[in-house]
């Protein structure tokens, strides 16, 4: 078995789904294509919208992201960097853990200090 069909089969054992075709499969396989791909357009145009916002250049930024689809799906990253570029952003990208935690220390720390 291919490390696709490796993990379509995990997928239903885990979903519990008995007799899928192998149409089935690959139909399931597309459709899981199409969703990440979408995921990484959303997630491009979420980060140019930003960056946008805060008037940054493509030449003095880099992006963390925190998140277990960027970490462990196997095309997440390539097809966000390919979203990014098709909207004219090559701006790298990284994995960073407990993102949301950092975040919310630097909005407290930036309210604290307006204050």
């Amino acid at each position: 078995l291919s490390i696709d069909q490796r993990i379509i089969d995990k997928v239903l054992d885990q979903y519990q789904i008995q007799n899928a075709t192998s149409d089935d499969k690959t139909v399931l396989k597309e459709i899981s294509g199409m969703v990440i791909e979408r995921a990484a357009k959303l997630t491009a145009c979420a980060i140019v919208a930003t960056l946008k916002h805060i008037n940054k250049s493509t030449t003095d930024c880099s992006v963390g992201i925190d998140g277990s689809v960027f970490e462990h799906h196997p095309s997440f990253r390539q097809r966000l960097l390919k979203a990014l570029t098709g909207l004219g952003y090559d701006i790298p990208v990284f994995l960073t853990k407990d993102g949301s935690g950092k975040g919310a220390a630097l909005i407290a720390s930036g309210l604290c200090k307006s204050k």
